[in-house]
């Protein structure tokens, strides 16, 4: 049977190489799936750092160590042999950890970005001088927002949080774009400046449309699963329901869109049902949906 890992199994050593050294066996060459902890991992040699999963069969473990609090980001890499080239869609400064990692199981594994390093070079490249000075001049904004605006500004508090982890990671792209969206939710607050009064009511119209598509979309997934008769799916259903729960808000604000859009982009479930064929079901819900905001946000 194939070892799994939970987040305390995770940080024993000795358990978590034999995990990578099985997985690294089975994992055939090619592109595979690639995850890579948030967070670093203290294992229980001293050694701190990310820790990373590979293959299709790692998805269990993945949901296991989700449940358990233990948040990683996805990607794809190229499997030769033991080691792992061309990892795509992760932060530079994660690949670069992971491959620290890699190293220090003594397993002959290397990992290697899509640049062909293990992230340094890309890491340095990247130009974050437009970036931090962005932040540096939002944050006593949306500071000044939350305290001064009535109600709840739980969306701007979350996209502030969101746009400096981003930055931590390095995902410049990601930091940045969030940043522009955030300006743009203070600008348009009523003592967000003076474009804020004359932008009106922002159009949810095209929201309405894509989350009623969206909810079709679970209901028709849920009914199919349940169909099955498997017991194993009534976990997989319940995440359905709660996915379906965030989908069924009618919003708003413009900051209530935004929050929602940081939502649909952080939600794992919903990644990984994105762009799936299950049980004759097509699942196309982020690209929709998001593009549904734009106009709300804008």
């Amino acid at each position: 049977m194939a070892l799994q890992l939970t987040a305390e199994t995770l940080e024993d050593w000795d358990q978590y190489r034999e995990y990578t050294k099985e997985r690294l066996k089975l994992a055939p060459d090619g592109e595979i799936p690639i995850w890579i902890t948030k967070k670093k991992v203290e294992f229980s040699n001293s050694y701190k750092g990310h820790a990373f999963l590979i293959g299709i069969k790692s998805k269990i473990t993945m949901q296991a160590l989700r449940k358990d609090g233990v948040l990683c980001k996805e990607g794809l890499c190229t499997k030769n042999g033991k080691h792992l080239d061309q990892i795509a869609d992760l932060a530079p400064v994660l690949v670069k950890s992971s491959a620290k990692t890699a190293e220090r199981l003594k397993l002959g594994c290397k990992i290697k970005s899509a640049g062909g390093d293990e992230g340094e070079e890309a890491d340095s490249q990247q130009d974050t001088g437009p970036l931090d000075a962005l932040i540096k001049k939002l944050v006593p904004m949306a500071k000044s927002a939350i305290a001064s605006l009535p109600g709840d500004h739980s969306g701007i508090r979350d996209l502030l949080e969101n746009i400096v982890k981003l930055r931590k990671l390095g995902d410049i792209d990601q930091a940045t774009t969030r940043a522009k969206e955030l300006a743009a939710v203070i600008k348009s607050a009523p003592t967000g400046g003076q474009a804020g009064a004359s932008n009106g009511q922002p159009d949810f119209g095209p929201w309405e449309k894509a989350r009623k598509v969206a909810l079709t979309q679970l209901a028709k997934l849920e009914k199919a699963l349940k169909s099955t008769g498997d017991e194993e799916v009534n976990e997989a259903v319940g995440e359905l329901k709660k996915i379906g729960q965030q989908f069924a808000k009618s919003l708003k604000t413009r900051e209530e869109a935004a929050a929602m859009v940081n939502y649909i982009e952080k939600d794992a479930v919903i990644r990984d049902l994105d762009g799936q064929v299950m049980l004759g079901v097509n699942l196309d819900l982020s690209r929709p949906l998001i593009a549904s905001l734009e106009p709300a946000i804008a």
